[in-house]
């Protein structure tokens, strides 16, 4: 009356067939479900169409089991007059919903208050017999699919787990179909798997060709058994070919313009087409010095600190095509120099600047301003710079750039920041005297002269100038040294020079004070007041700044003695006496002028260079060396090595076995400063350890040098394992016999074609056979022709590119003869291969 219904059905399995899936799911699995649904659409009559939901299946209990029934009931069902349905039968295998078995279809009538049943008629649609149902079985898992090798972008290998759950020797296959997601329309691409044996074949795998570049497919499975088959699922989807990187560039944002050297910069790319399969990529940095910085994108850390100034190259190289790379330069500047420090000496009038070297500089500029405008450009190519050209009553700052003589400006620093304002006093004392002189402030006047100093030789800085500018006084004396019968002036102005009568001038300690007195008389009573100031030795030449050795080389070779000099402040000032000292005299000695020689190598040794009169010094370190003047090896300059097996016998030392290169070094007699390096020029050839044994490994030729500083010499190996061919087949080596019966008698003989070839070369046989001959002869020895009763009627032989083609005629009364070819180089037998025929 509602206009809804409901079908109940018992499922009965009292008398179930034994051995199928539904008898294991019971028996075995222990677990059975079952499920209605719509025929035609394959949906749930309660509209649940997700097989992992729990309420999707009506599982059966431990008491159905136990009764070997069960009812299942479906209700709220719409009226229908006749709509065919089905019903699936499930289990669960490694933990998963299984469907097994699905009956053919029966039609369903619901009317209103009616209750029917089958009868006898239809009883056939439910009974699950072999005629009326589909059986399952279990499908492949874990399937995963990766671009073909060999053809990538139009094929993918396809693999699998295959099912467990298949009685042990149950023959079953996979079927995979691959349908096109980016043109529907395609017909689908269907792909067999060999046969497998359950309980053998753990594993499956296909490969599925003709797909479109670019592609996307999606890949459903079916297995099928003689017990039945899989339902056809889709367990990857989206599966495309390999797309290839067609462009390759730089990240937005990644890279500036231009750097400073000392920054950090992380390598970013992005490749095109967005979705290619392989995204990675290599980068290569290369500075302007010849240094390389190699790193992928794989790499964890992939930042890059610009160690020195330069314009570096940057190129990144897609993974998967190589031919795909973009490269840009950038300029990298020199740093800023760091702790710009400075002082004003007050005795020599100079201000001292300072700072730290920047590595790759070839010098630096200086800013110097005077008064806050004037701008005034310095240059050095040390780190440090006095400037005495200072006027008394103005100020200074500096600001400091490191420069780089190419690259017209490009590589310059930025200027450091300007030092604080420098003032420079006047040069005159301006002594301003007190109203009255008797009120003991006039000891006070002279107390600036304690800063000030006559330099001896230097002309810019040799006099004190002292002026009284108050006039009231009636009489002034100035006095040096406390010497009453030199008075040095009578006015109440006063000029020192170094010439000055009574100026102490024995500086050969250094330093020497002078005192000076002025006496004031104001009506006829004195007022006095002292001073002091120095006498300073000079040295013309300044302050010692470094120890350079020629060219900036500071390696010291054996043999090759070179004169160190020095740079003074003032370069062209005559230089003070020197002393020299090494740290090591027994590995380098230093001369009296300067001179360093090796003596025998060693560690690195540091000289010392000390101004005699000052104590000031300055060091450099130089490295001893002793270089190798020659290099030998035993071994001749082509060495052939030919492998000894059957078939294959060696004579004269040239046996494919491990030997020495037996390496001489020759030097001053005295022991080399460098290891001797050894080089080949391909791998997989041999293999060479540390004290020359040579281990041969494949066939093939290979350049071995072995060098220690400027000397080197070379040899070449060939290295060959020869086998005789007869149509294609090997046939000496392996000992096979040529069968000659029913030749014997023959008056034209018959003739064998036999090729030489050497066997797995990396280079080209002709390449590899070209100083090489062959002569064939015949018998066990190469010295006999002719064995027993064989006649040899003719016999040819040919070189070519390919090897040796040989053709043997046979005559008659043939007793088991031995065919040999002699290897050759030049006049020497090197080995012999042999082929042995018969009757």
């Amino acid at each position: 009356t509602s206009g809804e219904g409901a079908f109940s059905v018992d499922i009965i399995w009292s008398e179930l067939t034994t051995g199928n899936q539904i008898d294991k799911a019971i028996n075995e699995y222990h677990a059975l479900g079952f499920r209605a649904l719509y025929a035609e659409t394959k949906t749930p009559l309660n509209g649940i169409n997700d097989s992992t939901t729990e309420n999707y299946i009506y599982w059966a209990s431990e008491e159905d089991f136990a009764a070997k029934k069960f009812n299942y009931k479906e209700t709220n069902l719409q009226p229908t007059e006749g709509t065919p349905i089905i019903f699936q039968i499930w289990t669960k295998i490694n933990g998963k919903n299984q469907l097994i078995a699905e009956t053919f279809p029966s039609v369903l009538q619901i009317y209103p208050n009616l209750t029917s049943v089958p009868d006898e008629g239809e009883r056939q649609n439910f009974t699950l017999d072999a005629d009326h149902i589909i059986a399952y079985i279990e499908n492949i898992t874990e399937a995963k699919a990766e671009p073909n090798s060999e053809y990538p972008t139009t094929a993918v290998d396809v693999s699998w787990t295959n099912p467990t759950s298949y009685e042990e020797g149950t023959k079953f296959y996979v079927a995979v179909t691959a349908t096109d997601q980016s043109e529907p329309g395609n017909k689908p691409i269907v792909v067999k798997s060999v046969d497998y044996t359950a309980g053998t074949h753990t594993e499956g795998s296909v490969t599925i060709q003709n797909l479109k570049e670019n592609h996307s497919y999606n890949l459903h499975f079916q297995v099928f058994a003689s017990e039945g088959y899989s339902d056809n699922t889709m367990m990857l989807p989206n599966v495309t070919p390999k797309i290839v990187v067609e462009t390759i560039d730089f990240a937005d944002g990644s890279l500036q313009d231009s750097y400073i050297m000392g920054e950090m910069i992380t390598i970013k790319a992005v490749v095109e087409p967005e979705e290619a399969s392989v995204k990675d990529y290599t980068y290569t940095i290369t500075d302007g010095n010849g240094n390389t910085k190699k790193g992928s994108s794989t790499d964890s850390d992939m930042s890059y600190t610009f160690p020195v100034s330069g314009t570096y190259t940057i190129t990144i190289t897609s993974s998967d095509n190589t031919s795909v790379e973009k490269s840009v330069t950038r300029d990298v500047r020199l740093a800023e120099p760091a702790d710009l420090e400075y002082s004003y000496d007050d005795e020599t009038h100079k201000v001292n600047l300072s700072w730290k070297e920047v590595e790759s500089a070839d010098g630096y500029t200086i800013i110097k301003t005077t008064d806050g405008s004037a701008e005034e450009t310095l240059t050095t190519q040390t780190t440090s710079y006095a400037d005495a050209n200072l006027l008394s009553g103005h100020s200074y700052t500096y600001k400091v750039m490191a420069t780089r003589t190419d690259g017209e400006g490009k590589y310059n620093s930025d200027y450091t920041d300007p030092t604080e304002k420098i003032s420079v006093a006047s040069s005159t004392i301006n002594i301003q005297l007190p109203t009255n002189p008797a009120d003991g402030k006039l000891g006070d006047i002279l107390s600036g002269l304690s800063s000030k100093s006559i330099v001896l030789g230097d002309e810019e800085n040799n006099s004190i100038s002292i002026s009284v500018s108050n006039d009231i006084g009636t009489a002034y004396k100035w006095i040096l040294n406390n010497d009453f019968s030199i008075p040095i002036s009578t006015s109440k102005d006063v000029l020192i020079t170094e010439e000055t009568e009574g100026l102490k001038k024995n500086a050969a300690s250094g330093t020497t004070s002078n005192s000076l007195m002025l006496i004031v008389t104001i009506g006829g009573k004195d007022y006095s007041t002292t001073g002091y100031f120095n006498v300073v030795s000079s040295n013309k030449a300044g302050k010692l700044l470094s120890v350079n050795a020629p060219d900036d080389d500071e390696i010291v070779y054996y043999n090759a003695p070179e004169q160190l000099t020095l740079t003074f402040q003032n370069p062209d000032a005559p230089q003070p006496y020197i002393t020299w000292t090494s740290s090591k005299p027994e590995v380098m000695t230093v001369s009296d002028n300067g001179t360093v020689t090796t003596l025998q190598k060693g560690e690195d040794v540091t000289i010392t260079a000390t101004v005699k009169d000052t104590n000031e010094s300055k060091t450099i370190t130089l490295t001893p060396y002793v270089k190798a003047t020659g290099i030998s090896l035993s071994v001749p300059e082509t060495k052939y090595l030919i492998k000894e097996k059957k078939g294959v016998s060696v004579e004269n030392g040239y046996k494919w076995e491990q030997f020495n290169l037996g390496i001489s070094v020759e030097s001053y007699e005295k022991e080399p400063s460098s290891t001797v390096e050894i080089t080949m020029d391909r791998e997989g050839i041999v293999t060479i350890d540390k004290n020359g044994n040579v281990t041969p490994v494949a066939s093939g030729s290979v350049m071995i040098t072995a060098s220690i500083d400027d000397a080197k010499t070379s040899t070449t190996l060939i290295l060959h394992d020869f086998d005789i061919y007869r149509e294609g087949i090997v046939q000496a080596v392996t000992g096979t016999d040529v069968d000659t019966k029913g030749i014997a008698g023959s008056k034209t003989g018959k003739t064998y074609n036999f090729t030489i070839k050497t066997t797995n070369s990396i280079q080209s046989e002709s390449e590899l056979l070209n100083d090489l001959s062959f002569t064939w002869c015949f018998g066990n020895n190469p010295s006999d022709t002719i064995r027993g009763n064989f006649v040899v009627f003719s016999y040819e032989l040919e070189i070519s590119g390919a090897g040796l083609n040989g053709k043997i005629r046979r005559g008659s009364n043939i007793e088991e003869p031995i065919a040999t070819i002699i290897i050759k180089n030049g006049s020497n037998d090197i080995g012999y291969i042999w082929t042995q025929t018969k009757d």
